[in-house]
């Protein structure tokens, strides 16, 4: 799994990213129908149909930077050991 994966003895919950809240839910529940379809020997069609009546997608937590702000504080931190 390319993502990072979150496990806790009753939940699953898998993580994306992008330049917009379409694209990291978009990679999640590609990843969770991935999971589902690996852990319950599924098709993919049935996987994505079991995730959809079970699933719950959502933002956990949302960043948002500029990437020149990025690279000028991670410039001002530079020699600072």
């Amino acid at each position: 799994m390319p993502r990072p994966l979150i496990e806790t003895p009753k939940e699953s919950m898998t993580c994306g990213w992008g330049m917009s809240m379409r694209e990291p839910a978009a990679c999640a529940i590609d990843d969770v129908t991935n999971l589902v379809a690996s852990k319950c020997g599924l098709e993919r069609v049935e996987a994505t149909d079991l995730a959809g009546l079970v699933g719950n997608a959502g933002p956990g937590n949302c960043v948002l930077a500029r990437l020149d702000a990025i690279h000028h504080a991670e410039g001002s931190l530079e020699g600072r050991h």
